[in-house]
Protein backbone atom coordinates (compact mmCIF):
# COMPACT_ATOMS: atom_id res chain seq x y z
CA UNK A 1 0.00 0.00 0.00
CA UNK A 2 1.37 3.25 -0.96
CA UNK A 3 1.66 6.40 1.78
CA UNK A 4 1.66 9.07 -0.44
CA UNK A 5 -0.19 11.77 0.32
CA UNK A 6 -0.66 15.81 0.15
CA UNK A 7 -1.21 16.92 3.86
CA UNK A 8 -3.64 19.79 4.34
CA UNK A 9 -3.77 23.22 2.52
CA UNK A 10 -5.97 25.52 0.57
CA UNK A 11 -5.64 26.84 -3.15
CA UNK A 12 -7.15 30.18 -3.94
CA UNK A 13 -8.51 28.40 -7.31
CA UNK A 14 -10.96 25.74 -8.58
CA UNK A 15 -9.45 22.32 -8.71
CA UNK A 16 -10.36 19.33 -10.32
CA UNK A 17 -9.09 16.01 -9.64
CA UNK A 18 -9.55 13.17 -12.44
CA UNK A 19 -8.33 9.65 -11.24
CA UNK A 20 -6.16 8.15 -14.19
CA UNK A 21 -5.00 5.16 -12.92
CA UNK A 22 -4.81 3.19 -10.11
CA UNK A 23 -6.06 4.29 -7.04
CA UNK A 24 -8.90 4.50 -4.72
CA UNK A 25 -7.60 8.02 -3.57
CA UNK A 26 -9.49 9.56 -0.24
CA UNK A 27 -10.05 13.67 -0.01
CA UNK A 28 -10.55 15.14 3.12
CA UNK A 29 -12.33 18.78 2.67
CA UNK A 30 -13.13 21.91 5.26
CA UNK A 31 -14.57 24.75 4.58
CA UNK A 32 -14.70 25.91 8.10
CA UNK A 33 -11.43 24.61 9.61
CA UNK A 34 -13.34 22.96 12.14
CA UNK A 35 -15.46 19.72 10.58
CA UNK A 36 -14.19 17.56 7.53
CA UNK A 37 -15.91 15.27 5.10
CA UNK A 38 -14.61 12.48 3.48
CA UNK A 39 -14.83 11.72 -1.03
CA UNK A 40 -13.42 8.81 -2.26
CA UNK A 41 -12.29 8.33 -6.14
CA UNK A 42 -12.50 4.65 -6.96
CA UNK A 43 -12.23 4.32 -10.31
CA UNK A 44 -10.21 5.50 -13.26
CA UNK A 45 -12.18 8.34 -15.01
CA UNK A 46 -14.05 9.49 -11.81
CA UNK A 47 -13.40 13.55 -10.91
CA UNK A 48 -13.85 15.70 -7.86
CA UNK A 49 -14.24 19.09 -7.87
CA UNK A 50 -13.16 21.56 -5.22
CA UNK A 51 -14.05 24.97 -4.96
CA UNK A 52 -11.02 28.32 -3.77
CA UNK A 53 -9.94 28.24 -0.42
CA UNK A 54 -11.19 24.58 0.67
CA UNK A 55 -9.31 23.26 3.03
CA UNK A 56 -7.92 19.62 1.79
CA UNK A 57 -6.00 16.60 2.57
CA UNK A 58 -5.48 13.97 -0.21
CA UNK A 59 -4.03 9.89 0.44
CA UNK A 60 -3.52 7.42 -1.83
CA UNK A 61 -5.27 4.27 -0.50
CA UNK A 62 -3.68 1.94 -3.44
CA UNK A 63 -0.42 0.92 -4.82
CA UNK A 64 -0.18 3.88 -7.11
CA UNK A 65 -2.63 6.61 -8.11
CA UNK A 66 -2.05 8.83 -11.59
CA UNK A 67 -4.21 11.95 -11.12
CA UNK A 68 -4.90 14.75 -13.23
CA UNK A 69 -5.22 18.10 -11.67
CA UNK A 70 -6.27 21.07 -13.10
CA UNK A 71 -6.85 24.75 -11.55
CA UNK A 72 -9.48 27.64 -12.70
CA UNK A 73 -7.91 30.21 -12.91
CA UNK A 74 -4.06 29.20 -13.29
CA UNK A 75 -2.74 29.77 -10.09
CA UNK A 76 1.28 30.08 -8.81
CA UNK A 77 3.03 28.92 -5.74
CA UNK A 78 1.98 31.61 -4.05
CA UNK A 79 -2.06 30.98 -4.22
CA UNK A 80 -1.12 27.42 -1.93
CA UNK A 81 -1.23 27.70 1.73
CA UNK A 82 0.59 24.57 3.60
CA UNK A 83 -0.99 24.14 6.58
CA UNK A 84 1.31 22.88 9.99
CA UNK A 85 2.19 19.01 9.94
CA UNK A 86 0.17 18.79 12.60
CA UNK A 87 -3.18 20.94 11.26
CA UNK A 88 -6.42 19.19 11.53
CA UNK A 89 -9.39 20.49 11.24
CA UNK A 90 -10.85 21.27 14.66
CA UNK A 91 -14.45 21.60 16.39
Amino acid sequence: MATDEAGWHQIRADVTFTLLEGGPIAMSLSGDGKTATGYHLTAPGQSFAIGPDIYRAIACLGAYALVSVSFSPDISISDRDLMPDDWYPKP
